[in-house]
Formats: C-alpha cells, sequence, structure tokens
C-alpha cells in the first residue's frame, strides 16, 4: 500500500510534520491489519 500527502507546516518544524504525518499513517495501517476481512 502507498500513502502520500503534501502540507506546509505550519507552527512545528518539518521534522516535527513527518513525525506527525508517520504515526497517523503508521496507525491506520495497523488499524487496517486487525480489521475482520470480509
Amino acid at each position: 500500500m502507498q500513502w502520500s500527502g503534501c502540507f506546509t507546516p505550519v507552527g512545528v518544524s518539518d521534522g516535527g510534520a513527518v513525525d506527525l504525518f508517520t504515526g497517523i499513517y503508521r496507525d491506520g495501517l495497523e488499524a487496517l491489519h486487525d480489521a475482520p476481512a470480509g
């Protein structure tokens, strides 16, 4: 699966924004993995 996004961080560093979105994508993939098949 490939997800991508484009954004301009406001009020946070580039690294902070990368960490935030990495967590969001990771949590989304974990939720897909844990979802029942069907």
